[in-house]
C-alpha cells in the first residue's frame, strides 16, 4: 500500500495569505505590539513614543522560483520627523578640539530589535 502524501495547493495559499481575514489578524498582532514598541521607545519629549501608528499594507513578496505573491500585511510606522535618526543613529554636534570631527549618536533599534533583525539572528542574538 503506498503511503500517504501531501500535495500542497498553492493558489489557495495564496488566497489565504493575500485574504481579508489574514489581514485582520496581522493587524491585530501589530496592535498588541505598538505598547511594546512605545516602552522601547527612549522619550526626551515623548512626541516619538506618542506617534506610533499601525496601518494595514499588501506586502509583495518573492517567491522561491523568482515570482512574486502578495500577502496581506500591516506595519507600525512613526510621523516624527526624527524617528529615522533614532532608530538608525545620526552625527551630532562637533567634538570639542577636534577640527572636522562629530560625535556619533548610535541608533537605539527600537523596530530591529523587536523584530528579531536578520542580523541580530544570525549573531545568535535572537
Amino acid at each position: 500500500m503506498p503511503s500517504p502524501r501531501m500535495v500542497l495547493d498553492h493558489a489557495g495559499l495564496d488566497r489565504l495569505l493575500a485574504s481579508s481575514q489574514m489581514g485582520t489578524a496581522i493587524f491585530a498582532q501589530a496592535q498588541d505590539m505598538l505598547p511594546v514598541v512605545r516602552a522601547a521607545t527612549p522619550r526626551r519629549s515623548g512626541a516619538l513614543a506618542a506617534s506610533w501608528r499601525v496601518e494595514s499594507a499588501q506586502t509583495v513578496v518573492r517567491t522561491r522560483k523568482g515570482g512574486t505573491s502578495v500577502r496581506a500585511g500591516a506595519r507600525i510606522i512613526s510621523d516624527a520627523e526624527h524617528a529615522a535618526a533614532v532608530e538608525f543613529g545620526h552625527l551630532g554636534t562637533a567634538v570639542p578640539g577636534a577640527e572636522g570631527y562629530r560625535f556619533v549618536v548610535p541608533g537605539q533599534h527600537m523596530l530591529g530589535a523587536l523584530a528579531g533583525t536578520k542580523a541580530a539572528r544570525a549573531a545568535g542574538k535572537k
